[in-house]
């Protein structure tokens, strides 16, 4: 039975819509035929046998003059026919890719070739010349073979019919290349992407997003390198124009793949103004069925991917997003089996932290303590802290032990000195002070030069291995020959200075 409100417009691309009212009625799908033929007809003369491969300026009638006016002509066409698709949004197309693949010493064999020229040319001459009128779809793959000379040197053209296929093969060796091409065809068949083909399982608008993308995803997760295992994505991301015409100007399927790919690399480095726009155009998105591909089964399946794609400890932000969306289904058992997947936990570690919950993997050169305040309970925090005070207790009896060992050693080597061969006076004399301490009630040898230090005074000397600035009282002065020392010379510390007081 034919609805009279339906819309034919998806069979045909966007061509038909005789009355401009927005939609292709049966009437005008019956009609479509007449209509594309004189189109065809305007754009590319009557002459139906002309080489396709010939220079591209016939296809403009002889009352444009210049190459100007019919840019022009064909700009206004374009905005008329297409005003979703502004090409101005788009100029991105070369400039961001060298911004994101850079050509140099590294990467050389991603980069364009010199040579290349790309034939960007208004939407309206390149898709209006590779609609097959018959099947209703585009052409794409032949526009590509035509347009882009690498292609031609290396594909015959029958090879390039599967598109899709063909940019995924040249992807896995020229990844720059394959992104210039995929922009370039989302730029010239915008038709394309409202085009869902003959039946759902030949959709040339998934095909052209959806599975490409997905298809690049799937590439790049191959890499051990991480820069390269998220290039795409990394691409896509810095393209807010091309996010919204993946997620919310084509045609979708079921099953959108590559938004469970997109969204986890989204909630994982915390791009919240990224996962607000795919998230807000797949709900919007003027094609999407809401009874096949539901709100619940998007949120299902966003959160399943969460975990799947190894997120952990997502900001609290994508926590409190995903609940309020919960929540708004008002289906009370949906809602509780979407809150579960929402505070799954993998080996003990959530994949999204509630509100107030902060990171438990922190670095460990940190000196910010506040970790422990949340995930752990009041008792164990203060075991802990018990804890810590014991061992710095036992790290301050070791410190002392060792200076222990030091002073025995002076001890022992000033015997030795003193049982060896009496040495002869060279005539110098050396001023030794001998200081006390809470620790070494006994006394420590130390050198010093000051003059002014006397019995009764208060000093500071370097103690231990450390060389901990102490103070000590002097409990003797004395000028020692050379031949005959306390302490050896070289192994003797000197006071570091005489107290004020």
């Amino acid at each position: 039975m034919i609805k009279d409100d339906m819309d034919w417009g998806v069979f045909t691309g966007g061509l038909g819509d005789l009355n401009d009212d927005g939609i292709v009625d049966f009437v005008e799908f019956l009609n479509e035929e007449a209509v594309f033929q004189e189109a065809m007809d305007y754009y590319y003369g009557d002459d139906e046998d002309e080489d396709e491969d010939e220079d591209e300026d016939y296809y403009y009638d002889d009352e444009y003059s210049s190459y100007e006016e019919r840019t022009a002509s064909d700009n206004k066409y374009r905005d008329e026919e297409y005003p979703d698709f502004n090409t101005s949004k788009l100029s991105f197309a070369i400039d961001v890719i060298n911004q994101i693949f850079g050509v140099d010493e590294k990467n050389k064999s991603n980069a364009i070739i010199e040579n290349t020229t790309i034939n960007y040319q208004s939407p309206p001459s390149i898709q209006k010349k590779y609609y097959d009128h018959k099947a209703r779809k585009y052409r794409i793959g032949d526009a590509i073979h035509d347009n882009f000379k690498e292609i031609r040197d290396n594909y015959a053209k029958h090879e390039c019919k599967n598109f899709s296929i063909l940019i995924n093969q040249i992807y896995r060796v020229d990844k720059k290349l394959a992104v210039t091409i995929w922009v370039w065809a989302i730029y010239n068949f915008p038709g394309a992407l409202v085009n869902n083909g003959v039946d759902e399982c030949d959709s040339q608008a998934w095909s052209l997003t959806d599975c490409l993308f997905s298809d690049f995803a799937t590439i790049d997760n191959e890499s051990d390198n991480e820069e390269e295992s998220t290039l795409i994505f990394r691409y896509v991301s810095k393209n807010p124009d091309l996010e919204e015409i993946i997620f919310n100007k084509t045609y979708v399927e079921d099953n959108l793949f590559s938004i469970t790919k997109y969204i986890p690399f989204c909630v994982e480095n915390n791009l919240r103004e990224n996962f607000l726009r795919v998230y807000n155009g797949v709900m919007t998105n003027r094609f999407r069925d809401e009874k096949k591909l539901s709100k619940y089964s998007i949120l299902e399946d966003l959160l399943a991917f969460c975990e799947i794609n190894g997120v952990e400890e997502a900001d609290p932000w994508f926590y409190s997003f995903f609940e309020k969306e919960i929540k708004a289904l008002n289906k009370p058992l949906k809602e509780a089996y979407l809150m579960e997947k929402l505070n799954k936990e993998n080996y003990d570690i959530r994949v999204f932290l509630k509100p107030g919950e902060e990171k438990t993997n922190l670095d460990d050169d940190s000196d910010d303590e506040s970790y422990l305040s949340s995930e752990l309970y009041a008792d164990d925090l203060e075991l802990l802290q018990d804890e810590n005070i014991r061992l710095k207790s036992k790290i301050a009896q070791l410190e002392k032990a060792i200076t222990d060992l030091n002073c025995s050693i002076q001890r022992l080597e000033a015997n030795l000195t003193a049982k060896q061969e009496v040495k002869e006076w060279d005539g110098k004399y050396y001023r030794y002070c001998r200081v006390t301490l809470n620790e070494y009630p006994n006394g420590l040898w130390y050198r010093t030069d000051d003059m002014t230090i006397k019995k009764g005074d208060y000093v500071y000397v370097p103690l231990g291995f450390k060389n901990e600035e102490r103070q000590a009282e002097v409990i003797s002065v004395e000028d020692f020959r050379s031949d005959n020392l306390p302490f050896p010379l070289e192994r003797t510390k000197f006071i570091s200075k005489k107290c004020d007081v």
